[in-house]
């Protein structure tokens, strides 16, 4: 009895370890993608047959997951008690909630929707939008000047951070989504350039100034910068999961992590390795957009290695967290290399601490007409 009893437990043990991961089929689609066709803002029934006709050609390519974005610019694309409704809308109702109607549809199809924000982005200026109701908020250069156009709020600054905390608690609440998915959760871009005054940094912001020097507790501005988008993103993945435990937190991650000379860890301060291990998000999906051969992407994802991504990643992967690639469809259409998608995934699947892909974005896949076709490759592949 004592070994049959050991024999069923190794048996159950041994099958719970082998269960295949899902493999992660995604697609972003783009605020304009959805609400705005031939130049005119959808409304009603139309919006609608177009919400159906993305879903139904997702379903079509054999994608199980959109990050369907739903803020942008301090705008949103449901009905909010905090921001008011985005541009693509012409900022008003569009007589329906969009977001509770893609949930719906898409439970039907078994495809996730992972809700899209822009989060510190914030370059809308209408009534309600936080860059005109503080723009004490908007980041700053070294002259203490605010961002003149493409708009990001300070990470750096505590009531930003709770702003948008509030939006989050408001989404994760109110809309039974799959995941929520940060963009644009980072500074603002250096400006690689010898002419600092045409292309300033804004790394600054109203009570943390450049003249005031680095900030009490910091050894350097960007050890401060780093640790504010670390805090943000520890708080909304600790809200995020206390409202909804299960649901996925994902990021998007600037396509190297910290080599090359253009990299998420010193660029643009995201440290999603410790993101990932602490277990604040549960995804981390690259933005892996400029690799479009099969040489090129798997240099990237495994001969590269070590300035690859399974090394700041393992520890997170190592206690359930997830890696998945952004393929960029759009650069590959720019650069007549559509036809290499086949190999680019062929690369993805052969990094085996990769989980899956997702592409940027769907209305290049709606130009080309690709989706009958693109489902020869993407459900070739087995669950992982």
């Amino acid at each position: 009895m004592r070994i049959l009893f050991i024999f069923l437990f190794v048996l159950i043990s041994s099958s719970s370890f082998a269960a295949p991961v899902k493999e992660f089929r995604g697609m972003w689609v783009i605020t304009w993608e959805i609400f705005k066709k031939d130049g005119e803002f959808l409304r009603e029934q139309a919006l609608k047959d177009r919400i159906v006709k993305i879903l139904d050609d997702s379903k079509t390519a054999g994608l199980n997951a959109l990050m369907w974005q739903v803020r942008q610019g301090g705008a949103v694309y449901y009905p909010s008690q905090i921001e008011p409704w985005g541009k693509w809308l012409g900022h008003r109702s569009p007589g329906f909630d969009p977001l509770a109607f893609v949930l719906s549809e898409a439970k039907k199809r078994d495809i996730e929707i992972h809700a899209w924000i822009n989060t510190f982005e914030s370059r809308e200026v209408i009534p309600g939008t936080p860059a005109v109701e503080h723009p004490e908020w908007v980041s700053r250069d070294e002259l203490d000047r605010p961002m003149p156009g493409a708009i990001t709020l300070s990470p750096g600054l505590a009531p930003v951070r709770q702003h948008i905390l509030s939006v989050v608690e408001e989404l994760v609440s109110n809309y039974r989504v799959d995941g929520i998915h940060f963009d644009y959760v980072r500074w603002s871009e250096y400006a690689w350039s010898d002419f600092k005054e045409l292309n300033p940094d804004f790394g600054y912001d109203s009570m943390h100034r450049f003249i005031d020097g680095v900030p009490e507790g910091f050894l350097t501005w960007e050890d401060w910068r780093r640790h504010a988008v670390s805090t943000f993103v520890r708080q909304a993945g600790e809200l995020a999961h206390s409202i909804r435990p299960g649901i996925n937190v994902s990021v998007a991650a600037v396509g190297q992590y910290d080599w090359g000379v253009w990299n998420g860890y010193h660029a643009v301060f995201q440290d999603v390795g410790l993101w990932l291990k602490e277990g604040w998000i549960d995804h981390v999906m690259g933005m892996n957009y400029y690799w479009h051969t099969y040489q090129r992407m798997f240099d990237h994802l495994v001969g590269g290695c070590p300035s690859c991504w399974q090394r700041p990643l393992q520890a997170g992967l190592d206690r359930g967290g997830r890696f998945t690639v952004g393929v960029g469809s759009l650069m590959m259409k720019e650069k007549s290399l559509w036809h290499e998608h086949p190999e680019v995934i062929r690369a993805i699947r052969e990094a085996d601490y990769v989980s899956g892909f997702q592409f940027f974005s769907y209305g290049d896949f709606e130009e080309m007409n690709y989706f009958k076709e693109a489902s020869e490759f993407i459900l070739t592949s087995p669950d992982l």
